[in-house]
């Protein structure tokens, strides 16, 4: 957003935090137009009290797909007010943005709430989750009808992604905290031990753990990550209570994710068998964070009626899609800190 917005080029997103104010960039200035009501608040009742099943008090927009969809409607609106050139409102002219664009949370919220999700190993989706599906595909229509009304399908770049999966799409092969009464878990699958707990029985403080199909580990005192790292590979030669799969520390980490000393990076991170959650909740079947390929292997969709229609079949990553975007515009994808950083290039057939 930076980098567009320093070559004189308006730019605007919605997205489902106050905090996703970040892309505007080292500046802070990069981003000319950010809409992001907060999906977590627990203004469904007052907002849509005619929604159906009725919302109650205290409820947030992730509770129900039904709720998710009227949330990711509000920036649908957004996004065709951007393409007509007037403010997210729709009450002032400010011109159409070079970069605009959402994110939508009615599909993921579909993946992961107990009474929905996938039906079978084949990724069959529920009837909610197929309406949360069908609201993305109409909302794009709406997107794509809008740009024609205002001749701009043929200079415009449609780019459909998305960050993250949920894991695991077969609920099957879901594996839970002990102690969990998910209704949709298989018997005896509530056999999972948090590696917190075996770092604490093994006299090694955890500070945070954040964990959903991983687990990220910041240590309370670093000089105990040898130790913990220990406690840990043993669980997994031995019992495998804690169900890893690999463990990430040292070197391998840091060349991965960066320095845990600088403190950002986390001193461990533990990915655990396909199908695990470090979670007890009863609210949700899925979740993401992970390296497993129902989280990573994602849908990627670049279009232009310019195009001929093709299928890559080479590995790609959402960290292209940036140097995508500035080329499109004739900008220089090197401005890109990161870009330059990890030498990564625009998309294949963009990157000359």
């Amino acid at each position: 957003m930076e980098v567009i917005h320093e070559a004189g080029l308006r730019t605007a997103w919605s997205d489902k935090h106050p905090a996703y104010e970040i892309i505007s960039g080292p500046s802070g200035k990069g981003l000319d137009e950010l809409y992001a009501p907060e999906i977590n608040s627990t203004t469904v009742l007052a907002t849509a009290p005619q929604l159906i099943p009725a919302p109650q008090a205290g409820d947030d927009w992730t509770v129900n797909p039904v709720y998710t969809r009227y949330y990711d409607n509000l920036k649908v609106t957004a996004v065709l007010n951007w393409i007509k050139g007037l403010d997210h409102t729709g009450t002032k002219t400010v011109g159409v943005p070079a970069i605009l664009g959402m994110n939508f949370q009615a599909v993921s919220v579909g993946q992961k709430v107990t009474a929905d999700g996938y039906t079978d190993a084949k990724g069959t989706p529920s009837a909610q989750l197929e309406l949360s599906l069908d609201f993305v595909d109409s909302s794009l229509g709406q997107m794509l009808d809008q740009l024609d009304k205002q001749h701009l399908t043929k200079n415009t770049l449609v780019v459909v992604g998305a960050k993250h999966g949920q894991s695991p799409i077969d609920v099957g092969q879901l594996h839970m905290l002990k102690g969990s009464t998910n209704p949709r878990l298989p018997m005896g699958h509530a056999d999972v031990v948090d590696p917190v707990d075996l770092l604490t029985a093994g006299g090694v403080k955890v500070a945070q753990e954040t964990a959903d199909d991983v687990s990220l580990i910041w240590l309370a005192d670093q000089t105990q990550t040898a130790k913990a790292v220990g406690i840990l590979e043993n669980d997994k030669v031995l019992l495998n209570q804690a169900r890893i799969e690999k463990i990430y520390a040292g070197d391998e980490l840091e060349d991965k994710f960066g320095n845990p000393a600088q403190g950002r990076t986390p001193d461990i991170i533990i990915q655990p068998l396909h199908g695990t959650i470090y979670s007890g909740s009863s609210k949700k079947v899925s979740e993401h964070g992970g390296f497993t390929d129902d989280d990573t292997h994602v849908l990627l969709v670049v279009a232009n009626p310019g195009f001929e229609g093709a299928v890559v079949d080479v590995k790609v990553e959402n960290k292209q899609v940036a140097p995508t975007i500035l080329r499109a515009l004739h900008l220089n994808p090197n401005k890109l800190t990161g870009a330059r950083a990890e030498h990564t290039t625009a998309l294949p057939g963009f990157d000359r």
